[in-house]
């Protein structure tokens, strides 16, 4: 599970002065928009012999702090089971990281395949550059709305 924080500190004052709605419904939006690379690559770069593993990856979203800061987490979502009833979810960290293996005359350690950090590696600018171009758009959408309407929503004549 990968998990990142969008903070920006530079636009606190504006925010402060934005409807919870638009911040709410509009980062919530941008980064279900912009996390779409990333869920894709990581999809892709998922071992090929863990048919269930691709299947789960998908991500969570939460909001802290009256949502100045954004939390998402990509990777195996619970409750995503393969065919022969286990989780991917259980095993996606043995894969990512490395594990040691039992055998009969020990233990054999397996090399770590880090497909989720590479996902997000190369995603990375990319998630940041879609998630600013949304959420910009959306406050761009909302000052240009309020600087249209009056108090009681009646369009102001230019």
């Amino acid at each position: 599970m990968l998990e990142f924080k969008l903070t920006d500190e530079g636009i606190e004052d504006a925010i402060k002065k934005l409807p919870q709605r638009l911040i709410r419904t509009g980062a919530f939006e941008s980064l279900v928009i912009a996390l779409q690379p990333t869920v894709r690559a990581m999809k892709e770069d998922a071992p090929v012999d863990e048919g269930a593993l691709r299947q789960s990856i998908g991500f969570r979203f939460r909001r802290y702090r009256g949502g100045k800061t954004l939390y998402g987490a990509v990777g195996p979502r619970r409750g995503v089971f393969g065919n022969d009833g286990d989780q991917p979810s259980r095993r996606a960290h043995l894969i990512e990281k490395g594990h040691y293996v039992r055998t009969k005359k020990g233990h054999r350690w397996v090399a770590p395949n880090p497909f989720m950090a590479r996902a997000w590696l190369r995603t990375r600018d990319q998630v940041l550059k879609l998630f600013r171009q949304q959420f910009g758009n959306r406050l761009y959408a909302e000052v240009e709305y309020r600087r249209h309407t009056s108090r009681k929503g009646v369009p102001k004549m230019l």
